[in-house]
């Protein structure tokens, strides 16, 4: 629920869930201000800028599958990978584990996961 102390989401009350009253708790009137500033600076955004992701968010999201968040890094596996070299396999449960240069699991090991045996056979 986005504002304490209203009803459970799906309920059907979501006005009743966004209003405020004299006697509203700080964080929700501070939530409720940010929401509108989000919502008014992302639907009188400029196309190409920034914020205009979260105005397409807003009134258009069929547009986005396959887009990323502005802030979301790139595959964090393949970046740890150009960095130090070597590749990346997945235990049977689909866990990532890192052998280095050799490039190949040699040695049977435990997923510190799931507790699997990796490498060895490959």
């Amino acid at each position: 629920v986005f504002f304490t102390g209203h009803g459970a989401a799906g309920d059907g009350a979501a006005q009743s869930r966004a209003a405020l009253s004299p006697a509203s708790a700080p964080e929700d009137i501070l939530r409720a201000q940010l929401l509108a500033h989000l919502t008014a600076t992302a639907l009188a955004a400029e196309p190409g800028s920034p914020m205009a992701f979260f105005r397409t968010s807003m009134t258009e999201p069929e547009r986005l599958p396959g887009t990323w968040l502005p802030t979301m890094p790139e595959d964090l596996l393949k970046m740890a990978q150009d960095v130090m070299g070597g590749r990346w396999y997945t235990c049977p449960n689909g866990h990532p584990f890192y052998v280095d240069l050799c490039g190949r699991p040699t040695r049977i090991q435990i997923c510190p996961d799931c507790g699997s045996q990796i490498g060895g056979g490959e």
